[in-house]
């Protein structure tokens, strides 16, 4: 045999040697993975042992380990990964695969033949997952989370997708009266003064599952509308006047102030700066929404147009007293005026879907947001209550007799026709007294 024949021999074995080399350190880095992964999120070998924990966050989740294995088209092996990635080669799970098509490379080695099927996938994220135990929320702000369900839900009928609207251009501006960052905010529990136990998603309650205290609040700042703030001060003062009554627990400290009324239209816990600035975008959301939903109401009036200046007409009347956790009228904590006509309340409510609406993604996993719906203009509130009579009661909220104040005023009401009212404020909780306002993030007017 030649030395060329020699050289040639030796050189297709090196270049042998350095591709199986190659192919033996891509291997062992799909295996490392593969085992990573497998460690971290279960694989079908270890999913009876998974089984038995709860679903507490920080071991593989039952639910994704109960039922909820995909058959992976590459390797036919079970996969139990919660990124819907094969735990053993790395495959896009078949619940995010558009299409899968196939290249073969046939190559005659020895007579045989290879081949090397490659899938096709279309990344583009439609917003819907076809796994059971994975819930896809699309929010207006364009952003698109991924939510674990629980078990019980994953093998429910319900749709395993959810779509909040359409994100709206950036054509119309919001108004910020103070940057976020500058600013620091108080801490306040719900009306009745009580902070509330709940779950997040999936639905479960206990004592491990406390909520996050109410920081901001967004509501039409009816103090600030002359006809109604001057209506309002005259009422208060009347009331004050009649029904004051120490012994029945009714005292000034809790009446409100003309200018501090307004009506909630929904309650917030944003307490990082950076909540503090995705309420703000949502408030830009909230101005397309308006707009939009503006456009709709003078469109089957038959008008032209929206008229940006008008804001929306609203008639307040009516005192009554919340009734949640065992309040009624002879122990109540929060006394408040309502709407007064079922056209008022309609108009209201849409707005507070709207509201509701932008704001998604910062209220989707509070349980409290449907429990908090009531359209209120709060008039007396025991938390405000301060000094001896909050002494009395071991720093609990005194509850007070309302029966003498409806007695008296039951029926009052603090327009007899529709008053405009053109804005919704974002402000945040912490009344500041000297200035008599709420501090205010953002307006968007109506």
């Amino acid at each position: 045999m030649s030395w060329r024949a020699l050289s040639s021999i030796s050189t297709d074995v090196t270049e042998r040697a350095a591709a199986v080399e190659w192919v033996h350190r891509e291997k062992a880095l799909d295996n490392m993975a593969r085992n990573r992964l497998a460690a971290r999120y279960g694989s079908n070998e270890s999913t009876n042992k998974r089984n038995e924990k709860e679903c507490n966050g920080k071991r593989s989740c039952k639910c994704l380990t109960n039922g909820c294995g995909w058959t992976c088209n590459s390797c036919g092996k079970v996969s139990y990964d919660a990124r819907l990635i094969c735990g053993y080669c790395l495959a896009v799970s078949p619940s995010v695969m558009a299409s899968v098509g196939a290249s073969v490379d046939k190559k005659n080695v020895g007579g045989a033949s290879g081949m090397h099927v490659v899938p096709v996938h279309n990344c583009r994220d439609d917003g819907i997952s076809h796994d059971s135990s994975i819930r896809v929320v699309r929010f207006p702000q364009n952003r698109c989370y991924r939510i674990f369900v629980t078990e019980s839900r994953a093998r429910g009928n319900e749709s395993a997708s959810a779509e909040v609207v359409d994100s709206p251009p950036d054509s119309r501006e919001v108004v910020g009266e103070e940057s976020a960052s500058k600013r620091k905010y108080a801490v306040e529990t719900d009306e009745s003064g009580e902070k509330k136990v709940g779950s997040t998603f999936g639905g479960r309650v206990g004592k491990h599952f406390y909520k996050k205290p109410y920081t901001h609040f967004i509501a039409l700042p009816i103090g600030k509308v002359k006809v109604f703030g001057e209506r309002a001060e005259a009422l208060l003062g009347e009331m004050k006047q009649c029904c004051v009554d120490p012994a029945n627990g009714v005292t000034e400290e809790i009446f409100t102030s003309a200018p501090r009324t307004h009506l909630t239209l929904l309650m917030l816990s944003l307490p990082t700066c950076e909540d503090v600035a995705l309420a703000v975008e949502c408030m830009r959301v909230l101005q397309d929404q308006i707009y939009g939903w503006k456009q709709q109401q003078h469109l089957h009036e038959g008008k032209a147009g929206p008229d940006d200046s008008a804001g929306i007409p609203i008639r307040l009347g009516g005192l009554h007293v919340m009734t949640s956790r065992g309040q009624h009228v002879q122990k109540a904590n929060v006394l408040y005026m309502g709407l007064a006509d079922e056209e008022s309340t309609a108009t209201v409510r849409a707005l507070q879907d709207i509201v509701h609406s932008s704001f998604g993604e910062l209220i989707c996993d509070d349980p409290r947001v449907s429990e908090s719906k009531l359209l209120h203009v709060t008039l007396m509130n025991t938390k405000w209550r301060t000094g001896e009579g909050k002494q009395q009661s071991g720093g609990k909220n005194l509850p007070f007799n309302a029966s003498g104040v409806l007695r008296r005023f039951a029926n009052v009401s603090l327009c007899e026709s529709p008053v405009f009212i053109d804005k919704v404020e974002l402000c945040a909780l912490g009344y500041d007294s000297v200035n008599e306002c709420y501090p205010c993030e953002a307006v968007v007017y109506l």
